[in-house]
């Protein structure tokens, strides 16, 4: 079960029946659709951004290791 189906479980459902979106999902519920949406967008946003720093010290580690390595031979004379 995914993330979004714990939000609203019945979130496909409404959508296949043209609900609104902005409806509450029940009496009980604490999130609007709308709400959820929002919640969706922020947590791809956060997602790619820390996708974005990962690939960012990957390539930072990479390109430091390839160069102590070229000093390290360079300076050793192997």
């Amino acid at each position: 079960m995914s993330v979004h189906e714990l939000a609203d479980p019945l979130r496909e459902t409404r959508a296949r029946h043209g609900e609104v979106e902005a409806a509450p999902a029940s009496a009980d519920s604490l999130f609007t659709e709308l709400e959820i949406e929002h919640f969706r967008e922020e947590d791809q946003a956060a997602g790619t951004a820390v996708a974005k720093i990962l690939v960012s010290l990957f390539l930072y580690t990479l390109f430091i290791m390839l160069f102590v390595s070229w000093w390290t031979f360079r300076t050793a004379g192997w």
